[in-house]
């Protein structure tokens, strides 16, 4: 929990506090719910108002929790 603590102290004295904190826990994802979690998955489905990680962190900060989790193929994408 100390990262999560650090992270969210540097996002609130950045140039970027203003915007949003995002924190990604990829522990709790397979592989393709976090694909789907970070590249929104199928856009045709954009008018249900659901937007990817990536797009609510414009701005702001993505923190990306137990990133050993996440698969190389995403951690390259």
């Amino acid at each position: 929990m100390g990262k999560a603590l650090l992270s969210q102290a540097i996002h609130n004295e950045s140039e970027r506090a203003a915007g949003p904190y995002i924190s990604v826990n990829c522990e709790l994802y397979g592989d393709a719910a976090l694909a789907e979690e970070f590249i929104g998955g199928d856009r045709t489905d954009s008018e249900n108002g659901r937007l990817s990680r990536l797009e609510l962190a414009h701005g702001g900060t993505l923190f990306l929790e137990k990133i050993e989790y996440l698969a190389v193929e995403l951690q390259s994408a």
